[in-house]
C-alpha cells in the first residue's frame, strides 16, 4: 500500500512539474518523500536497503528541482543533503539475534562457496582484476538467495531512527574558512552544483548535459584502462586523455568560481560523480587539481561529523594485511611484506591464511588499518555480487551483513574497487559497501590497476602513514610521489579515499 502511494504521490508531482507549477508539484512531492522514509524504516539497513532506494532518489531530485524553480537554494541544497543521508545512511550496527539457523541452509552455503572458488578466474596481465562466465552468475544467484534466507532467521525487524544534520549553519560548523563543500547532481538532465563555503550556499548550473557527462567519463575511463593494459603503445592517446580531464575541469570546477583562499574541497559524491577522477583535472595552465587543492570525499553529509573525532591513525592499533594467493600478481605478496616492514606490529595473512574467517575477525576487531591485495571485480549487472578474492572464495558486499567495522581505514588494493556497475543508478561499488560497513576511510581504484604501480603506490602510501598518522596526508604524499616515477594519470589517477 505505501508503495502504490509512493507511486500515485510522485507521479502527482511529476505533472504538477510539467505544468510548471512548482509549488504544488512540492507539496506531492513531499508527501511521497515521507512515504519513502516510513518505508525505509522498515527495511533491513544494508544491501536490501540500496535496491529499495535505487528508484526513490529521483522524487528528491524533483523536490530539489521544484525548489530551485522557486529560487530557494537553501532549501534545495538541504533538501538534496537530506536525500543522500537518508539513502546512504551507515547501518547502526545490531547484535544478530539468537536464532538457530536449518543445517541444510548452512550445508548449501558452504557448497556454493566451494563451487565458487573452483570457478573463480583470473587474467594473466598483471591487472588486480578477475573474470566470470556464466556458470559463475548462476552459482552467486543461488548464494545470495540462500544469503537471504538465512537472513530472515538472523535480522531484527527495523533500526533506530538517528539525528541529521538539518540547517546551513550546522554544515558551516564543519567546513573552515578555507574549505569549500560542494555537491553535484542532476535536476532535469541538468548537472548543477551546490557550493557551501563561508557559510554562504550557491547554486551554479554547470555548463554540461548529464548524458554528455555521462558519455565522456566512460570514453575517459576506457582510455585509462586501455593504457593500464597496454602502457607501452598508447602514447598517441595521452593527448585525448588531457583534453578529456581538461573538459572535465571546465565543466565541473571553473564555474564554481572558487575564492582564492580555498586550499580544500569536500566533495560529497555519489552516483555519476563518484567515478570522476577528480585530481587528475587539468586547469588552463595544466596544473592537476591535487596539487592546488587538498580533496575529501564523502556520500553520506552526516558523516561530517566525524571531523570532531581524531581519525588520525596510530600504530598502536590493531591492524591487518591479507595477501590471498594470486595467479599472475606477483607484486601483491610484495606489497604485503613492505606494509608489513612499515608497521611490523600488523598481522600479515598470506597465503590459504588470507581467507573469509580471518577477514571477518579482523574487520570487527581491528581499529587500525586493513589492508587486502588481491584480484576484485565489480559486477555490472548486479553490484551485490562485486567482489574480492580471498584464498577460499570470493568475498561479496553482502558477507559485510551484521558488521560494525572498526577500522579507520580499509584499503582495497585490486582493480575497480571504487567503480560502480554499469547499471542499478551507477551507485553501488565495493568501496562503498566497506564505508557503509563502518570503515572511517577506503582507498580503492576506479579502473583496473597495475600491480607493480599499486605496490609502489601502497608502499608510499603506508610509509607516510608510518611518519605523518594522517590518512589524507599520506594519501597526498602517495598520489605525488607516484605521479613523479609515473605522470600519466592512468596509472596514478585511480586510486581514490572515500572518508573524512
Amino acid at each position: 500500500i505505501n508503495y502504490q502511494q509512493h507511486l500515485i504521490l510522485n507521479q502527482i508531482g511529476q505533472a504538477y512539474l510539467h505544468l510548471f507549477n512548482p509549488e504544488m508539484a512540492l507539496t506531492y512531492l513531499k508527501k511521497a518523500i515521507d512515504v519513502i522514509e516510513k518505508m525505509l524504516r522498515n527495511i533491513y539497513p544494508d544491501e536490501i536497503r540500496f535496491f529499495f532506494a535505487l528508484d526513490k532518489y529521483p522524487t528528491y531530485l524533483s523536490a530539489v528541482n521544484c525548489l530551485l524553480q522557486m529560487n530557494r537554494v537553501n532549501e534545495s541544497f538541504l533538501q538534496h543533503s537530506k536525500a543522500l543521508a537518508v539513502l546512504n545512511q551507515r547501518p547502526i550496527p545490531i547484535d544478530i539475534l539468537k536464532t538457530e539457523i536449518p543445517n541444510r541452509l548452512l550445508e548449501i552455503r558452504s557448497k556454493l562457496r566451494a563451487s565458487l572458488r573452483k570457478l573463480r578466474q583470473v587474467s594473466d596481465g598483471g591487472q588486480r582484476q578477475i573474470a566470470a562466465t556464466s556458470n559463475l552468475y548462476r552459482q552467486e544467484h543461488r548464494l545470495w538467495d540462500t544469503e537471504r534466507k538465512i537472513r530472515s532467521y538472523l535480522y531484527p525487524s527495523r533500526q533506530t531512527d538517528r539525528t541529521r544534520l538539518q540547517t546551513s549553519r550546522e554544515y558551516s560548523e564543519f567546513i573552515s574558512g578555507d574549505e569549500a563543500l560542494v555537491n553535484y547532481f542532476t535536476a532535469d538532465k541538468k548537472v548543477g552544483a551546490f557550493c557551501l563555503s563561508r557559510g554562504i550556499t550557491k547554486h551554479i548550473t554547470c555548463p554540461v548535459r548529464h548524458q554528455d557527462l555521462e558519455n565522456t567519463i566512460r570514453e575517459l575511463h576506457f582510455l585509462m584502462e586501455m593504457a593500464v593494459h597496454s602502457p607501452g603503445g598508447n602514447y598517441h592517446n595521452s593527448k585525448v586523455v588531457e583534453h578529456y580531464l581538461s573538459k572535465l575541469h571546465d565543466w565541473l570546477i571553473k564555474p564554481l568560481n572558487l575564492p582564492n583562499n580555498v586550499r580544500c574541497l569536500v566533495l560529497m559524491l555519489d552516483g555519476l560523480y563518484a567515478q570522476l577522477p577528480f585530481a587528475a583535472f587539468r586547469d588552463s595552465m595544466g596544473i592537476w587539481m591535487k596539487d592546488r587543492y587538498k580533496m575529501q570525499t564523502i556520500v553520506d553529509p552526516d558523516n561530517l561529523r566525524n571531523r570532531r573525532q581524531d581519525t588520525n591513525h596510530s600504530a598502536r592499533f590493531r591492524s591487518a594485511v591479507f595477501t590471498p594467493p594470486n595467479s599472475g600478481l606477483p607484486a601483491a605478496e610484495s606489497e604485503g611484506r613492505n606494509i608489513k616492514k612499515t608497521f611490523s606490529t600488523a598481522h600479515l595473512y598470506n597465503g590459504e591464511k588470507a581467507d573469509i574467517g580471518n577477514l571477518r575477525k579482523e574487520l570487527k576487531c581491528a581499529g587500525g588499518f586493513i589492508h587486502i591485495a588481491t584480484h576484485a571485480s565489480r559486477s555490472s549487472e548486479n553490484p551485490l555480487f562485486s567482489r574480492i578474492m580471498m584464498s577460499d572464495g570470493p568475498f561479496f558486499p553482502f558477507d559485510l551483513f551484521g558488521f560494525g567495522i572498526k577500522a579507520k581505514l580499509v584499503t582495497l588494493s585490486g582493480c575497480q574497487t571504487a567503480a560502480p556497475g554499469i547499471y542499478y543508478g551507477n551507485s553501488f561499488s565495493l568501496a562503498k559497501a566497506f564505508y557503509q560497513g563502518g570503515a572511517e576511510c577506503v582507498l580503492a581504484s576506479l579502473w583496473p590497476i597495475s600491480d607493480k604501480i599499486s605496490m609502489i603506490f601502497m608502499t608510499e602510501f603506508y610509509k607516510a602513514l608510518k611518519v605523518h598518522r594522517n590518512i589524507s596526508k599520506a594519501y597526498g604524499i602517495a598520489l605525488n610521489k607516484t605521479c613523479a616515477i609515473n605522470n600519466n594519470p592512468a596509472f596514478w589517477a585511480p586510486f581514490v579515499m572515500l572518508g573524512i
